[in-house]
């Protein structure tokens, strides 16, 4: 049955079925019809539902990018996205969705790298830059990590423990809130609880790297009590392992 301007309508009423009709499109071949959107879901589909966020910072650039592998064009529009965002950071226009816009496009395009090098070269910029340092930090801390750039994540951070004692609160928060709620969000809180482990691991993984012992020993047993049900010993000591071994 073809499809009428109402139907684009209700897609465009819908970003979820804006991106079903997106999916389907690409099922099809017809690239520069799924193309144009994937653009609307992610331009505009975060205005007509606040719920749609996430989803267009993961699964519609996802989308976006496997297009992209054979339809050139779908890379370009990101990469002009992307240039606009980071024009809006390095001129000091911070806005913190912007920020999480730059990390999430760049990780569409494969360009984390990118990321990393934004973020360095905020590290003397102004009062926003510097606060958009600190907004991207924890976006991209596991491949700071990996590259074992620890001064630049205390340097940016300021005070890992107080940024540790953020990150389990707001855990115990979510936790608390299912609770009191009976929600059925056991997978969710496990989940959380892991993610917040892997952040609060990095943080432990460079004060140890930078010879913070007071500071590691103090998040080690913070962690512990804020998360009786991980074993956080073993991911920390793993952690520790990683901090000694030689760059």
């Amino acid at each position: 049955m073809a499809r009428t301007k109402e139907d684009d309508a209700d897609d465009r009423a819908d970003p979820l079925n804006a991106l079903r009709r997106a999916r389907f499109l690409a099922s099809r071949g017809m690239d520069e019809a799924a193309l144009e959107q994937l653009l609307w879901c992610l331009d505009h589909g975060a205005t007509i539902d606040p719920s749609f966020s996430s989803v267009r910072r993961t699964s519609v650039l996802a989308e976006i990018a496997h297009l992209g592998i054979d339809y050139a064009p779908a890379v370009s529009a990101l990469a002009v996205r992307r240039d606009e965002a980071e024009s809006h950071i390095v001129t000091g226009e911070v806005d913190s969705a912007v920020v999480h816009d730059l990390v999430a496009l760049n990780r569409a395009l494969g360009m984390c790298e990118r990321t990393v090098g934004i973020f360095e070269s905020l590290r003397l910029g102004t009062t926003s830059q510097r606060r958009a340092r600190r907004i991207i930090l924890p976006l991209i801390i596991e491949e700071l990590v990996n590259s074992k750039s620890y001064s630049s994540i205390l340097s940016a951070v300021g005070d890992a423990i107080l940024e540790v004692d953020f990150l389990l609160s707001c855990h115990a928060k979510w936790r608390s809130h299912c609770e009191a709620h009976a929600q059925p969000a056991a997978a969710r809180v496990a989940g959380d609880a892991a993610s917040t482990l892997r952040l609060v691991a990095c943080y432990y993984e460079a004060l140890v790297a930078l010879g913070h012992h007071a500071e590691s020993d103090r998040v080690l047993q913070m962690t512990i009590a804020a998360l009786p049900a991980l074993d956080v010993r073993s991911v920390l000591g793993d952690a520790e392992a990683r901090a000694r071994q030689p760059t």
